[in-house]
């Protein structure tokens, strides 16, 4: 290309009466070479910053100190759940209706403080004479005394209810009511504990009512205040019958 551009400038200068070579110096002087400039090329894409992954760590388990040393002492008390208490298997005799209540106080009888005897008419004085004291000491009221008398008529009433096959303060058919703690069974503590299951029953004034009283009568029997003697007796194979003096049940009254 340059060859070309001085030929034509020595073509001009012969024309124009210019020295060949000044043209032609001139000429390529003018005519520098200019370097191409390389095309830019497309631009690289500008990476993209990469979001780390979320890596899930599971939560872990607590672990008790006694798995972990290979001794085990027992549940640990922040894992520790109350279980339900079992239902009992054994059958609770329950004692019968509470004995009709009176309207009047009844007059005591005479009789001298007897003295306790093992094993009279089937109970055991003693022991039963205890419970009910523990009943009464509860709600402050004097402890009572083993009564023979009363204890023999309790076996009397016992054995007749079991000869006549019934279970009530009165014979069927008849007027004779009896002023007593019933219970279905033999076992003297166990017609206390029942007798004073009726607690929780009485009235916050204590005092006994017509339309009430057949719900804790047995209990209030057992802590009337003004008793002071007891006697229990059983049947041959059932029922106990107690009875108490001066009996309690009074209409209208507190019972302690």
């Amino acid at each position: 290309m340059k060859l070309a551009i001085v030929i034509t400038a020595i073509a001009l200068a012969s024309v124009l009466g210019v020295s060949p070579i000044t043209a032609a110096n001139a000429t390529v002087a003018k005519c520098k070479v200019v370097p191409k400039t390389p095309a830019p090329t497309a631009a690289s894409p500008v990476p993209t910053p990469k979001t780390p992954m979320l890596t899930l760590v599971p939560t872990p388990i607590p672990v008790d100190d006694d798995e972990t040393s290979g001794e085990y002492d027992g549940p640990s008390q922040a894992t520790k759940k109350p279980t339900r208490s079992p239902r009992p298997t054994k059958v609770t005799r329950m004692p019968t209706a509470a004995p009709k209540a009176i309207k009047a106080v009844p007059k005591p009888t005479s009789a001298t403080t007897p003295t306790p005897v093992v094993d009279q008419d089937g109970v055991d004085p003693v022991t039963c004479l205890a419970a009910h004291n523990k009943l009464r000491a509860e709600v402050g009221v004097p402890p009572l005394t083993w009564d023979p008398a009363l204890a023999t008529k309790g076996a009397t009433w016992a054995q007749h209810m079991e000869d006549l096959n019934f279970f009530d303060h009165r014979t069927p058919g008849k007027s004779d009511d009896q002023m007593n703690n019933l219970y279905s069974g033999t076992d003297c503590l166990g017609a206390v504990e029942a007798f004073g299951g009726e607690k929780f029953k009485l009235p916050t004034d204590r005092i006994v009512r017509e339309e009430s009283y057949m719900e804790y009568g047995h209990y209030t029997m057992v802590v009337w205040r003004t008793t002071t003697r007891l006697g229990c007796g059983r049947g041959k194979t059932q029922n106990l019958a107690c009875y108490y003096e001066q009996p309690g049940n009074v209409i209208g009254q507190a019972a302690y």
